[in-house]
């Protein structure tokens, strides 16, 4: 039997009908959006799935984000080190993203290995993904969020009245700051 599903994340909000939670996140990922797709495609190191990987071992940028430029560490390093450093990070915090998934670190980091590591940045380069790998990357994205929620609607359910009202809450005050810029 299908119920509806309340998907909640990063200020975004579906109702789906699905068999389970399970079911309800796979429809919304078969979704995914041209947004998403460009998301994951660019390979800049802002604003996009890169970026959730260009960093050290510890968490930290491997750029300065106000400059664009490495950090102070990485300009020391001689080009070769600082290539494969850069590259080893990489495939460290993909590793780790796609920890449950390790077929699709695969995929992206063939990819990635295919650009010069000093031109990957720019966002300038050509990507091919499966379909299958937008799916999982998005799932495992959005897992991510603080206020990831799915919940079954029903009328009885107190957990995700609660969730629906703050995100209407957070919604609107978003809205409003957006409205005095």
């Amino acid at each position: 039997m299908k119920n509806l599903y309340g998907i909640t994340f990063d200020n975004e909000f579906e109702v789906l009908l699905a068999k389970s939670k399970k079911d309800a996140l796979n429809k919304l990922a078969n979704k995914v959006s041209k947004e998403f797709y460009k998301f994951v495609d660019n390979l800049k190191t802002t604003d996009s799935l890169l970026e959730l990987f260009y960093k050290d071992y510890d968490g930290n940028d491997l750029i300065d984000l106000e400059t664009q430029n490495y950090t102070e560490n990485i300009i020391q390093m001689r080009e070769g080190d600082r290539k494969q450093y850069i590259y080893n990070c990489i495939k460290y915090n993909c590793k780790k993203f796609f920890k449950t998934k390790p077929r699709f670190a695969r995929e992206y980091l063939k990819e990635i290995k295919k650009i010069d590591i000093d031109t990957l940045g720019t966002g300038m380069h050509e990507v091919v993904f499966s379909k299958k790998f937008y799916i999982e990357t998005f799932k495992l994205y959005v897992e991510k969020f603080e206020n990831f929620k799915i919940e079954k609607i029903n009328s009885f359910n107190e957990a995700f009245t609660r969730s629906l009202n703050t995100y209407i809450i957070n919604a609107t005050k978003e809205s409003e700051t957006k409205s005095l810029v």
